[in-house]
């Protein structure tokens, strides 16, 4: 404990960039100058002293010895002063070590946001504490006010300001990537957009696609959708002219691409539909090919677990890609119109295939779950099948996406976010047991036109797959 509070105490004089900095505030800038000055004030009696008695005693050869002891004396102090404005200037605002600097102006952010002091008593003083480094070219602010628990909307002000106070004292741009509260500590990180992916960087064949590849899908920056993992099925929810298909289409290029197959159930008859039947991909459009495609995917999967689950060296953690098996993914594009089309009895139908697959399928690779809808309101589609969507993806502006659909897919408000909201065409947000909660998300770049996407496919689906033994 007490090496470690040391060790705290010390970072703030390690220049390196990439360490964690400590700083803890315990009193207002005021009083530490009050204080500092009644300091530098004393010892500036005393040079001034000493510096008159070695100028006399210089004078008088008996007082060797005094003149001796005020010249050390002298010295002394004027390095110590010296040291001071060195210091001082190394700590400032204008310092030429960046971490010297950005210690100064977190100091003065904790007066002029008012954190140091308790709002219902202005006189008494709290310990706010610090920590900042750079990481993987970001800033990453720690705050901890200590004496208060933040709520979301004190949150929200506190990064405001902060961001805004970082501006004006910098006189350069502070991009907020992200703030999130951890153990009631403010977790700011500051920097660059990562730049988005493209579609055709993406498509590039790896050679790790001449076998089956279960290695996770690239989406955007580290986040990663995971097919071979709990969080296999995905939910996308997206208004129109958000970016849906095209999501939806280098999605299903990506899991061809790594050697497993796809199908397409296209209610609403889109382009995406046509582009999908003109590659030989399997899709459904009315309510009876709905069902019968839904039917084959359940008869798959079962018959999946009877050849390759029976035995008793399978446990509750095997899955298909054990046995070096395809996964087949079923992409149910505007899921809530096709499960409004059709006779009553159709609808039922679909919702008790599509429970199934949502339930069981994870493990057998057969019928994986892909739904897409313009909004999802909680009591659009059964809880046992959303419960299992563990990726969940809304993409478009905070004005086309309502609170309740928001709430319904990612089970916060758009006011817990935190930060502003910043949503677009192929912009939005993300959700996934990885993600550490709800993360700023970008689709990535369509820069294929639809001859050339075509291609990739086609190359994609004649790639000669090595069987790993």
């Amino acid at each position: 404990m007490i090496v470690s509070k040391i060790k705290r105490k010390l970072s703030k004089y390690d220049c390196r960039e990439y360490t964690p900095t400590y700083l803890s505030v315990s009193e207002t800038i005021e009083s530490r100058k009050e204080r500092q000055y009644s300091l530098i004030k004393k010892l500036l009696k005393v040079f001034l002293i000493s510096v008159i008695i070695t100028f006399l005693s210089s004078h008088f050869p008996l007082l060797s010895t005094i003149y001796k002891i005020s010249i050390v004396i002298s010295s002394v102090l004027l390095a110590i002063f010296i040291w001071y404005i060195v210091v001082k200037f190394l700590f400032s605002t204008y310092s030429p070590i960046w971490k010297y600097r950005f210690l100064s102006i977190l100091r003065l952010a904790t007066e002029r946001l008012d954190l140091i002091q308790l709002p219902f008593n202005k006189i008494q003083i709290k310990t706010v504490e610090w920590k900042f480094y750079k990481e993987n070219e970001r800033i990453i602010i720690e705050l901890n006010p200590s004496g208060t628990i933040p709520n979301i909307q004190q949150v929200k002000e506190i990064t405001r300001r902060l961001t805004e106070f970082l501006i004006q004292t910098t006189y350069r741009e502070w991009n907020l990537l992200e703030s999130t509260i951890e153990k009631n500590i403010i977790v700011l990180k500051y920097g660059e957009n990562p730049m988005r992916y493209s579609v055709s960087e993406l498509f590039e064949i790896a050679d790790d696609d001449y076998c089956i590849n279960y290695s996770p899908i690239k989406l955007y920056n580290d986040i990663r959708f995971d097919i071979a993992s709990e969080a296999c099925h995905q939910i996308v929810i997206a208004p129109s002219g958000a970016g849906k298909s095209l999501y939806l289409a280098a999605l299903a290029g990506m899991l061809i691409k790594q050697g497993h197959s796809v199908s397409l159930i296209d209610a609403k008859r889109t382009s995406l539909g046509a582009t999908f039947e003109n590659l030989g991909i399997p899709v459904a459009r009315t309510a009876e090919e709905i069902v019968l495609l839904l039917e084959q995917m359940v008869f798959e999967m079962q018959d999946t677990y009877k050849r390759y689950f029976s035995f008793s060296s399978v446990d509750f953690s095997t899955t298909y890609s054990d046995f070096s098996l395809p996964a087949h993914y079923l992409i149910f594009d505007e899921v809530l119109a096709a499960l409004e089309s059709g006779t009553p009895s159709q609808q039922k139908e679909m919702v008790r295939l599509l429970k199934i697959l949502a339930l069981k399928s994870r493990a057998s690779g057969r019928g994986l779950l892909i739904l897409a809808s313009q909004k999802l309101l909680a009591s659009d589609l059964p809880r046992a099948v959303t419960e299992q969507c563990q990726t969940r993806i809304i993409l478009g502006s905070e004005s086309s996406i309502s609170e309740e659909t928001f709430y319904s897919v990612m089970g916060k408000e758009k006011r817990d976010l935190l930060a502003e909201y910043r949503g677009g065409v192929g912009k939005g947000y993300i959700l996934t047991p990885r993600t550490n909660g709800i993360k700023y998300f970008e689709t990535p770049y369509f820069d294929l036109d639809s001859i050339d996407f075509k291609d990739k496919i086609r190359d994609f689906q004649t790639i000669p797959r090595k069987q790993i033994e």
